[in-house]
């Protein structure tokens, strides 16, 4: 006998919210629960004769779904040889990720899009489920997003353990370059000596990962269940804070927090060729990883541009700014409720989309040694608090 639609509706929802806590984990740097994600992805979507999904039993199936797949068709990165010239190598591309790569650093890695492509594109499950190729390299491998889940979920440890993986699945488990389409070395200016830099977050975990909010996506528009608590108030773009492995301080603290209306926080930046980040956040400093974890936050770039970051996202960018100008991030009251104000030079250029939960502590980042503050300052109606200069 088939389930009532009741307890159909509570197992989805137990299910969905397993499936947040692995993405969120997986968020955080924690990439062994990509299978898991996987695994729970298998449950809610694959249906078989044997395998029952969800989805089917509910008959959300026949919804449309929602696709962040990127239209570009060859992701061409561009590498410098001894002369200097270009060489345009044609390498795998992730359409549901986004590369990050940087030369002679420690690290190369892929980031879920999340919704930062801007790409939302509406499809029939069965094209969604097995229709788009998702990860493509030449002739080396080919997989939609079923085919992806699977692999990860029945050969790679999400609910089984294939124990002679094909030499495919083997080469992406262990992130092997030529599954990969390029490696890249750090070479030591004293001794001349190279060394090959490891990839770090895998593109088919992180196409996975997109997968699963690919699903909540289609699952809010359903309008059946609320996903929001347990899933889209906890992320936001950029915000995959434990694969931030930029190197960043994470500098300094004031305790003196800003609690109510017209507290403003305020510093000098003592330089323009150095990276600081200066922000607010909700959550205590201690249960921060980086910046990017801030909830308002002006960065300011080493080279000479600044912005205004709003829970990770930029929202302004490209405005220029000079050695001891002045930042402050002020809470406000307007129409629309209390907000964060984003100043320069005393002049607001931003304010919050978001409306703040009060108390928010005071931080600051530092990037590149020998960056500088000065006069960090909280002020208040009638209290000025100095938090003292600080070098890192």
């Amino acid at each position: 006998m088939a389930l009532e639609q009741t307890h159909l509706l509570d197992s989805m929802k137990s299910k969905l919210k397993v499936l947040a806590n692995a993405c969120l984990a997986f968020d955080k740097g924690e990439e062994h629960f990509g299978p898991e994600i996987a695994h729970d992805i298998r449950v809610i979507a694959h249906n078989t004769n044997q395998s029952h999904a969800l989805l089917h039993q509910l008959g959300w199936d026949k919804e449309s779904f929602v696709s962040t797949k990127k239209n570009t068709a060859v992701f061409e990165f561009q590498v410098l040889d001894d002369d200097e010239k270009v060489v345009k190598n044609n390498l795998p591309f992730f359409y549901l990720t986004t590369p990050h790569l940087e030369y002679k650093q420690d690290f190369q890695t892929y980031f879920p899009s999340l919704d930062r492509n801007g790409i939302m594109g509406s499809i029939q499950f069965s094209a969604w489920w097995s229709g788009e190729d998702v990860c493509v390299y030449d002739e080396k491998f080919t997989f939609n997003r079923k085919e992806l889940v699977l692999a990860f979920a029945n050969k790679l440890g999400g609910s089984h353990i294939d124990p002679n993986p094909s030499q495919l699945l083997q080469s992406i488990r262990d992130k092997e370059d030529g599954i990969m389409g390029y490696h890249m070395y750090s070479t030591n200016n004293e001794t001349g000596e190279s060394t090959k830099i490891p990839h770090s977050v895998s593109p088919f975990l992180s196409s996975v990962r997109q997968i699963a909010h690919e699903l909540f996506l289609t699952v809010k528009n359903i309008g059946v269940i609320s996903v929001d608590d347990i899933y889209f108030n906890n992320i936001s773009e950029y915000r995959l804070l434990g694969h931030n492995l930029d190197k960043w301080d994470k500098g300094m603290k004031c305790q003196q927090l800003l609690a109510s209306v017209d507290d403003c926080s305020r510093i000098l930046v003592g330089q323009n060729d150095k990276a600081i980040a200066f922000g607010l956040s909700q959550v205590e400093p201690d249960n921060l990883g980086s910046y990017l974890e801030y909830d308002y936050a002006i960065m300011a770039n080493s080279d000479g541009k600044f912005s205004a970051l709003e829970r990770g996202k930029a929202m302004v960018s490209g405005l220029f700014y000079e050695a001891n100008d002045s930042f402050h991030l002020c809470i406000i009251k307007r129409e629309q409720g209390i907000k964060v104000a984003f100043l320069h030079r005393g002049r607001v250029f931003y304010i919050s989309k978001y409306s703040p939960h009060l108390p928010l502590y005071n931080l600051v980042a530092f990037k590149h040694p020998g960056a500088e503050i000065k006069e960090p300052q909280i002020i208040n109606q009638t209290v000025i608090y100095n938090w003292g200069d600080f070098t890192p």
